[in-house]
């Protein structure tokens, strides 16, 4: 007997950009915006693979939330993915609704040292730290094209 399982899409839509289009530079931050499509839990995860050419660096206070998220939240980096758990601004919040945006940073990040196009970032939401247990998971893409002029 085979059956199939529909998994709804978690993000509605996801932006990134960056403060700091310099090649190699690792001062800046990368901000994301994530639009829900469905109901999330407090103490979730997201994960994020980064493309292969760009370097993550662990540092204090690297991952701050900017819209509907604690201020400062908790990051951590296993097999070259980020997870940021995600924690309300306060704490009457259990979960988040659909359609609410949230806003977040990541600092220490290193911008590729070329020009050339790099691979897109994957974004998962996942019930925890390396454990791969993935709540609808879908790949968002985002291609980062790298100028001379910066």
């Amino acid at each position: 007997m085979y059956s199939s399982v529909y998994q709804s899409k978690n993000f509605r839509n996801v932006g990134i950009t960056r403060t700091s289009t310099a090649n190699g530079d690792s001062t800046g931050m990368y901000i994301f915006t994530i639009i829900l499509s469905t109901t999330v839990k407090i103490n979730e995860y997201v994960k994020i693979e980064p493309p292969s050419t760009i370097v993550v660096t662990p540092e204090a206070d690297q991952c701050q939330g900017i819209q509907n998220l604690a201020p400062l939240l908790s990051c951590t980096i296993s097999n070259k993915s980020i997870y940021v758990r995600l924690m309300p601004q306060d704490s009457a919040t259990r979960e988040w609704a659909t359609e609410t945006t949230m806003k977040f940073s990541i600092g220490s990040i290193t911008n590729p040292l070329s020009f050339e196009l790099t691979d897109s970032f994957k974004i998962y939401l996942a019930t925890g730290v390396g454990t791969h247990y993935y709540v609808q998971q879908i790949n968002e893409g985002l291609t980062i094209t790298n100028t001379e002029a910066g």
